[in-house]
């Protein structure tokens, strides 16, 4: 999950099932680290455990789930429902009658997390009794939402209700059904009456409850690019779904057109990874579908970081009508003393400032990219294989420009869609003076004075071309 709370799942077959459950806070402290690893079957068994179900002001547990089964859309919409049922209080104006307390009897403490069919409950689910006093009497009107249950089976739930009617002590008693089920409304009505004729009865009502205040998943389509009018920056590219714009790891500037836009549309931002404001555009087809898109560099090996923009109605501005992601990232990753050295402000270069030579670390990207060099042959990238590169560096012996100065090579990592990265990568030009005697080349590093002299760096006054027995001088160093 990312920093805005959005979570990619990628690489999803058809036929598999994705099961969703939220706002369970630490009811599921026990199995969290098994999720992921779970079967089915023990997912679907899995239960949750709670005296109040929905304490106040908290948010109900929600569960949902995508079959993909015969699924050849790039989205799905997933539907959740509450775990928990309602019971609502409804005392007709007329009724002059005030509740102080209600109680019930049977309530089951555990349920499964997911629905069961039938509609089953917990073997040896622990019973509980829930006795709640109002702190001012309820009057008439509609109460919604004084208690919440788990779904659950069972021989039915005694409900209470302590009053007054017409000023005098009442008690009235009736039975929630042996069957309650997850998303329900049981709403109780008291009609008017004396003390002779008070009545009550118990409403059911389903896949109504609070409509307008539904939660659901934002969704993840219906904004979609115009590729052919916008202007994409090189390395940007839009997805086959044209929901998703991928950004380059360097900095640009793309130009994004989005196709049906309302008219009465408006929009947010989540996110920080690149900025997004409105264009301005004299075509009066295009006002308000144009956006300029800026990105800043991204430094290898960072993690990928998602912006959304949301579409939202001006008439229903807390819903979401449309969303568009914007992707950045920097598949590159350096290893070993290439990481060690890489500057930690773009442009992201690698810099040794001191002679290195042989395997300088590993540069490590995509299988489906490449890694290439340039600028001198000093430097080369050697394939490891699953997109691993190793990076060496190697010397010219008595190189005549080895003479301290800079010396620069040029890494290049291609992939598909236009990525186009490149890497410059210095090191300090050092030469290695070395002597043919016989077949064998004889050699002395001298990496911070002039190679060209050929002198000892202990002993700037010995010369190597001046010495007439080089066996016996060799001999004297070691």
């Amino acid at each position: 999950m990312d920093k805005n709370g959005y979570t990619t799942i990628s690489s999803l077959a058809e036929g598999e099932q994705i099961y969703f459950f939220v706002n369970t806070g630490n009811l599921l402290d026990g199995i969290t680290q098994e999720i992921g690893r779970l079967k089915e079957t023990e997912l679907l068994a899995t239960t949750i455990l709670s005296a109040s179900p929905q304490a106040d002001g908290e948010k109900p547990v929600m569960t949902g789930k995508a079959d993909l089964t015969g699924s050849q859309e790039s989205t799905t919409q997933v539907l959740l429902t509450r775990a928990i049922a309602r019971v609502d209080l409804n005392i007709a104006d007329d009724a002059d009658i005030q509740i102080n307390r209600i109680s019930m009897d049977n309530i089951h403490c555990e349920a499964f997390l997911l629905p069961q069919n039938p509609v089953s409950s917990p073997s040896g689910a622990a019973l509980a009794k829930i006795d709640t006093t109002f702190n001012t009497p309820l009057k008439p009107g509609e109460y919604a939402g004084l208690v919440h249950l788990y779904e659950q089976v069972g021989d039915g739930i005694p409900v209470e209700l302590h009053g007054t009617l017409e000023g005098d002590p009442v008690t009235l008693s009736l039975a929630l059904p042996n069957t309650i089920h997850r998303n329900h409304i049981y709403k109780i009505k008291l009609f008017s009456g004396d003390s002779s004729n008070l009545q009550a009865s118990i409403s059911v009502e389903n896949e109504s409850w609070e409509v307008e205040e539904t939660i659901t998943a934002k969704p993840s389509t219906n904004i979609l690019v115009n590729s052919e009018l916008s202007t994409l920056a090189e390395g940007a590219y839009i997805s086959a779904t044209k929901d998703t714009v991928y950004l380059p790891s360097k900095e640009s500037t793309s130009i994004l057109v989005l196709d049906k836009v309302p008219e009465d549309a408006e929009f947010t931002i989540d996110g920080t990874t690149a900025s997004i404001t409105p264009y301005t555009e004299t075509r009066a087809d295009l006002q308000g579908k144009k956006f300029l898109v800026r990105n800043s560099w991204k430094k290898p090996g960072t993690k990928t970081e998602y912006m959304y923009l949301n579409m939202h109605s001006k008439r229903h501005p807390d819903y979401y009508s449309g969303r568009l992601v914007i992707v950045q990232s920097n598949a590159t990753t350096f290893k070993g003393e290439l990481y060690n050295h890489l500057t930690n402000t773009p442009p992201y270069n690698i810099h040794f400032n001191k002679y290195v030579d042989s395997a300088l670390g590993r540069i490590e990207v995509p299988k489906n990219y490449e890694v290439s060099v340039s600028g001198g042959s000093w430097l080369r990238a050697i394939p490891q294989g699953d997109g691993v590169y190793e990076i060496q560096a190697g010397y010219k012996p008595n190189d005549p420009e080895a003479n301290g100065s800079t010396q620069e090579g040029l890494l290049t990592v291609n992939g598909p869609n236009g990525i186009h990265e490149t890497y410059t990568v210095t090191r300090l030009n050092h030469g290695l003076p070395v002597v043919l005697m016989g077949d064998t080349y004889w050699c002395r590093f001298n990496l911070q004075g002039n190679s060209k002299k050929f002198r000892r760096p202990d002993n700037p006054s010995v010369n190597l071309k001046t010495i007439g027995d080089l066996s016996a001088y060799f001999a004297s160093l070691f």
